[in-house]
């Protein structure tokens, strides 16, 4: 729905990326997202108007951020820089 990995995805690679980042003595990053008071949005005004929140959440995180190529995983414009 969002275009953007979700909580299954970074399981899924995260076991990678791990090894991969103690293989060559290198940090990882990990950002967690949380909307507030997300439920009460779903529970007002429905959840077609919460899926709607999400795609444009979701959307504001695709513009700013770039997917690295190694675990499709967000990365910060500002940070991604400086690797």
């Amino acid at each position: 729905m969002t275009g953007i990995p979700n909580r299954r995805s970074f399981f899924e690679h995260m076991g990678t990326e791990s090894h991969r980042a103690r293989r060559y003595s290198r940090s990882i990053s990990l950002a967690y997202i949380d909307l507030d008071h997300f439920k009460e949005i779903n529970d007002t005004f429905g959840h077609e108007t919460g899926d709607k929140l999400l795609a444009v959440v979701a959307g504001v995180i695709k513009r700013d951020m770039f997917f690295n190529a190694f675990m499709g995983l967000p990365c910060p414009k500002k940070i991604a820089g400086r690797i």
